[in-house]
């Protein structure tokens, strides 16, 4: 089968839909769509023939799109929609199908929130898969009938059918999946993609799935795609052997030289995992540059190890200095671990970008003078301020519209408007990106950016008017 694989083209460039929060953010980050990919190379490792576009940093707009279906003529076309482009994602799926007569099948969070309510909205939309939808993908590939598809939402004449859930993809599944990194390669170009706190070109994979935390209220990954928060032990957060993540960095080192960081997108890499790793990179003598996501709770020689072994950023949650924001939010993490880990990481040479999100409950003006004030304290590298991203399906979500603190899809306090979060994120943005310090080690090219969308008015959730 043939089978296109779109994460779809947005008309304001820099629009990022496939990592943890869509958006257009004040740097300007493109991630790669990993979950697509690793898809592709499941469905390609079975003989059906993919094509992987990656429309927004690609800079391909919806006639770009257009010509490259009617070149490609896909017999299914698996769309990776998002909160807040759903309505425009339906559009275009409309056209394509049109265009070429194939069926359609929506996957991404947002899928995974709300199947049902896709295939009510859309009658173009024929499937809908929920959670990791590698698997599900390959069956539908493989010609297996609907009905017997775990993880699948699909419409049988006017009646809307569940199927039963799919379970989590294990470890010993991801080391049977081929090199993400094979198909980034074939597929896309790496120089698309950036993030301030990297160097470039990067890649990145998983080494394995889930959190090995998960509870985390707000967290969008969580929730729907990998459910760690569901799940405990070795379902919460799997991995694929260190054997098979060495094997890719040198697939990495010999097929992509020109690589200069290889990020590990394993939503937090817990202490013990980071040593694995680290060790079997030493073990190797793997002259490799890498980063991480992680939690604040690392301890001193896990971060030792990790440096010597080539690790050079790690990027963690901070979100607040209030303890009881983190507390309210199941951050699982003390001010005091998070201040240990500044100081920890500065001893052994490790960067930092640090991760704040303003407006958690029982945030207040106070707080976010005080989170301020105590974030650029810590003398980390890069930081990143946001809003809350509300995903319905989170229990953050679920508290809010609990306490009717939910205004035009926004987080609205009786004491902290969406516009006073909005005006405290990008103060704390613009202080220390237009900090004489920051300026100095930016390019031009990324200083403009900056410049651009630090006063870019936010677009209107797409959804809402759905």
């Amino acid at each position: 089968m043939k089978v296109l694989l779109l994460n779809p083209p947005y008309p304001e460039p820099g629009f990022m839909r496939n990592a943890r929060a869509e958006g257009i953010g004040i740097i300007q980050t493109q991630w790669y769509p990993i979950w697509l990919a690793y898809a592709t190379g499941l469905l390609e490792k079975h003989g059906h023939i993919c094509k992987l576009i990656d429309a927004p940093p690609s800079h391909m707009f919806f006639n770009d799109v257009k010509l490259e279906t009617k070149r490609f003529s896909p017999d299914l076309l698996v769309v990776y929609t998002s909160w807040e482009t759903i309505p425009m994602d339906t559009k275009t799926a409309e056209t394509l199908k049109e265009l070429v007569g194939c069926k359609v099948v929506f996957v991404g969070p947002w899928a995974s929130i709300n199947p049902r309510m896709i295939l009510e909205k859309s009658k173009t939309v024929d499937y809908v898969a929920q959670y990791e939808f590698d698997f599900t993908l390959l069956d539908l590939a493989n010609g297996i009938k609907p009905k017997n598809i775990l993880g699948l939402f699909w419409r049988n004449g006017k009646t809307i059918i569940q199927n039963k859930p799919r379970p989590p993809v294990t470890g010993k599944q991801l080391d049977e999946f081929p090199f993400v990194s094979d198909v980034y390669m074939r597929h896309l170009d790496i120089n698309n993609y950036s993030h301030i706190a990297q160097l470039k070109p990067f890649m990145d994979m998983f080494t394995g799935r889930g959190c090995c935390w998960g509870l985390c209220t707000f967290c969008l990954w969580v929730h729907t795609l990998t459910r760690s928060a569901y799940y405990s032990g070795a379902e919460k957060y799997r991995c694929r052997s260190v054997d098979n993540v060495i094997e890719e960095i040198k697939f990495i080192k010999e097929k992509l030289p020109n690589v200069k960081e290889i990020i590990f997108q394993d939503d937090t890499l817990p202490g013990w995992r980071a040593k694995q790793i680290s060790q079997a990179i030493l073990n190797e003598k793997l002259d490799v540059t890498w980063s991480c996501f992680g939690r604040v709770d690392f301890k001193k020689d896990e971060l030792a190890l990790m440096k010597k072994s080539g690790c050079r950023v790690v990027q963690a949650g901070f979100e607040s200095s209030n303890q009881n924001i983190l507390n309210n939010s199941k951050k699982g993490a003390t001010i005091k671990q998070a201040e240990n880990f500044a100081k920890w990481t500065h001893d052994v040479g490790l960067k930092v970008h640090a991760d704040f999100i303003l407006g958690l409950p029982g945030e207040t003006e106070e707080t976010l003078k005080a989170t301020q004030k105590w974030a650029y304290s810590l003398g980390l590298e890069t930081y990143q301020f946001t809003i809350p991203k509300i995903y319905p399906g989170t229990p953050f979500y679920e508290w809010l519209e609990k306490n009717s603190y939910i205004k035009d899809g926004e987080v609205n306090y009786p004491n902290l408007s969406s516009e006073d979060i909005r005006y405290w994120a990008r103060k704390m943005s613009r202080d220390y990106y237009f900090s004489l310090d920051h300026i100095k080690k930016l390019s031009l090219e990324r200083l403009l950016i900056i410049a651009k969308n630090a006063t870019r008015a936010v677009p209107k959730l797409l959804w809402e008017r759905w």
